[in-house]
């Protein structure tokens, strides 16, 4: 089971339609992939419209057994909490840590539960962070604490040990943030077209693959490197 953000938004002017936003629900418990091809067909289905979405972004389950996901919005600044059971949500987080800056003018962008602790970068202030939540209903019960500076953070992942592996989109580049908070980058750079336009990381799910990271790119929009077609890069951590 998938759950998807869909809403309009422009690369060419960087600009997104308020009011534009949903979350669908993508069944593929019955589907098989084989020979290019995927069978029967997955069901595709709208959860809810969320209407007060300026842009919204980052996605993550918060509690499976209820149904629960939590969703960033990078333009106000502010996470929902979905009952996609329900389709009911609400603002459950508005913290200074998560609002918008930069002259892109972006906030909250890719964010994890991990623990008890909701994770999330923020593009425009370029910082990575982590706030306390109750896991019953995805609102802050501790302040936010942010761990590392500096970062033109997208999306991420964790790997077994803690360590966050954050997409630098324009940067071209994905980093490793310890727990403790030392970055240190782990593949690309602002001259290479390894990971250009490096969007999102997810580590892999099989026995063959637990070590290794998976970066969707954009092909280099918006960042200094050499435009290309989109790609998956597997880097072994």
């Amino acid at each position: 089971m998938f759950y998807v953000i869909a809403g309009n938004f422009s690369i060419a002017t960087f600009k997104t339609t308020n009011g534009s936003y949903s979350v669908w629900e993508i069944d593929m418990r019955e589907s098989k992939v084989a020979n290019g091809s995927v069978n029967p067909p997955p069901i595709v289905s709208k959860v809810t419209d969320i209407p007060e979405g300026s842009f919204l972004n980052g996605m993550s389950l918060l509690r499976k057994s209820k149904g629960l996901l939590v969703i960033g919005d990078a333009g106000a600044g502010v996470v929902f909490t979905l009952n996609v059971g329900t389709a009911k949500y609400s603002k459950t987080i508005d913290d200074s840590t998560m609002k918008p800056a930069g002259p892109l003018m972006l906030g909250i962008n890719g964010l994890k539960i991990r623990g008890k602790f909701l994770y999330y970068t923020n593009t425009g202030q370029e910082i990575f962070s982590r706030i306390l939540i109750n896991n019953l209903d995805g609102s802050a019960v501790g302040p936010a604490r942010v761990i590392a500076n500096n970062m033109f953070g997208d999306d991420f992942s964790f790997d077994q040990k803690g360590n966050a592996y954050v997409a630098q989109n324009v940067k071209d580049t994905v980093a490793k943030i310890t727990p403790h908070g030392v970055v240190t980058i782990v593949a690309g750079s602002l001259n290479s077209t390894l990971v250009a336009g490096a969007t999102a990381t997810n580590f892999g799910r099989t026995h063959a693959d637990p070590s290794v990271v998976y970066v969707t790119t954009s092909g280099g929009i918006g960042s200094p490197a050499k435009i290309e077609g989109g790609k998956v890069v597997a880097i072994s951590t």
